[in-house]
């Protein structure tokens, strides 16, 4: 009797272990964009141009600790141009660092249209839309 109970305390605490390391591999994770996409590392686009289709999302990766602002406009040197082109939707994306996946969109009008991180001089993105 005494050697069943160590076995089901055995059993039970390593069912327990196996459910806390599950569950450890799971935080921070990030899911994966399903259609275009760009990476935002510490002050740069990458890709800087993207090239997408009318209707599509575009998701903004953020693969650094660094915060970032995104919004229509772009930098001109030292100078930030906020500003809205006509057939671009309106972005707005804040990240506090290294968290995850936002999208914007969807882009329904074709046309060249720019992006930018306030807080980040010359971080600067060209999205054409076929």
């Amino acid at each position: 009797m005494l050697m069943n109970k160590k076995i089901v305390w055995g059993l039970l605490v390593l069912s327990l272990l196996t459910t806390i390391l599950a569950a450890c591999t799971m935080t921070g994770r990030t899911a994966v964009p399903s259609g275009p996409s760009v990476q935002m590392e510490a002050t740069t686009f990458s890709p800087s141009t993207i090239t997408i289709k009318k209707g599509e999302r575009l998701s903004f990766v953020n693969s650094s600790p660094q915060p970032h602002h995104i919004m229509n406009g772009t930098w001109d040197g030292e100078i930030a141009k906020p500003r809205r082109e006509v057939g671009a939707p309106r972005v707005a994306l804040d990240f506090t660092g290294g968290e995850g996946i936002q999208s914007t969109g969807p882009f329904q009008t074709a046309g060249t249209f720019k992006l930018y991180c306030m807080l980040h001089p010359d971080m600067n993105l060209t999205i054409i839309v076929t």
